[in-house]
């Protein structure tokens, strides 16, 4: 899953995501791609039983 900013996918200005122990802002990325459930990308008939 994929979700960055508002509903336009648009991040207003600067986004930091972490701040260290001495107070520095520290970016780490806020996309990430993985799967949703059970290591699979998409849903599938089958995916309960799996």
């Amino acid at each position: 899953m994929r979700w960055v900013g508002n509903a336009a996918g648009v991040i207003e200005g600067e986004n930091w995501s972490t701040i260290d122990r001495h107070g520095d802002l520290r970016w780490r990325s806020i996309e990430v791609d993985t799967p949703l459930r059970r290591l699979q990308w998409f849903w599938h008939p089958n995916s309960a039983r799996r």
